[in-house]
């Protein structure tokens, strides 16, 4: 059971590298045909939030984004 959630754990952190990487080449090619590129992004080191965006839209999604992961894993650290 163990080392069926290693392989998966595994898999789906490789899966994550491949899509940032074809994100951003996508993201680079629209740049470079005068393309405006917008996001932004959220990291949590322990009960510190950190924030960032291009624009305030990007940062309250992002700051969405980040209270509904904190949300789930408090609930599902409850189970």
């Amino acid at each position: 059971m163990v080392n069926e959630l290693v392989q998966v754990g595994f898999l789906l952190t490789i899966a994550g590298i491949v899509i940032v990487m074809i994100a951003s080449l996508l993201l680079a090619s629209q740049a470079r045909k005068g393309g405006s590129v917008q996001g932004g992004g959220a990291v949590l080191i322990g009960p510190i939030p950190i924030v960032w965006g291009t624009d305030k839209s990007w940062v309250f999604v992002a700051i969405v984004l980040l209270l509904v992961i904190m949300l789930l894993s408090f609930v599902l650290g409850r189970l």
